[in-house]
């Protein structure tokens, strides 16, 4: 299943649940089921992210609730999240259990809103590497460059995937070589190398 790319807004909405699971900063949370979310700790508040979608953020008393819009049938299965200046960047992987597909978001903990939400297309995703205004993703099959200021893609290349091998199945933390930014294969020595400014690839 495709789904088309867009940038995804927020809605506040009220909601309460009751089981959760903890971890700790930086690290992955797989959700797996539409009765367990995930609580993250993140600078003295609680961020409360349940499977269809809603980011309940308690903070000094009180909660902001934000709705992330998933796609039709699809809930969110694993969540990341990283620190960037005084912003978050969360990853949500989201399935509908016969496909998958990722959000990337950016919040402002300041004033608790979400800034934007880009939908990637595509699975299996790596650590992001973020540098300078951009962030760097792979999924199976894709590399990807984001504008951090807005989620915008400025380039994205798909169909790498080579069929019966698994290679680029999936990436590890994509590398910054000079103009050349590198996605490295999960499961062999091979790479996709691309160049940062044109989003040519260079070699894969």
């Amino acid at each position: 299943m495709t789904v088309n790319s867009k940038v995804l807004s927020g809605a506040m909405i009220i909601l309460l649940s009751l089981v959760s699971v903890s971890f700790s900063s930086e690290e992955t949370c797989y959700m797996m089921s539409s009765d367990k979310p995930c609580d993250l700790e993140i600078k003295d508040s609680v961020y409360h992210i349940e499977t269809k979608g809603n980011l309940i953020v308690k903070h000094s008393g009180k909660a902001s609730t934000i709705k992330i819009n998933l796609p039709e049938y699809f809930y969110i299965e694993r969540v990341e999240y990283h620190i960037f200046k005084n912003n978050i960047v969360f990853t949500f992987g989201i399935t509908d259990d016969d496909s998958g597909s990722a959000i990337i978001a950016q919040f402002d903990p300041t004033h608790y809103r979400l800034l934007w939400a880009t939908e990637i297309n595509a699975f299996n995703i790596s650590p992001l590497l973020i540098s300078q205004n951009y962030i760097y993703v792979g999924g199976i099959g894709m590399v990807a460059k984001l504008k951090i200021t807005d989620g915008k893609k400025v380039w994205q290349h798909r169909d790498l995937y080579v069929s019966g091998s698994g290679i680029y199945n999936s990436f590890k933390l994509p590398k910054k070589e000079g103009n050349t930014i590198v996605f490295p294969d999960e499961s062999s020595d091979r790479e996709v190398r691309v160049d940062d400014a044109t989003g040519k690839i260079l070699s894969r």
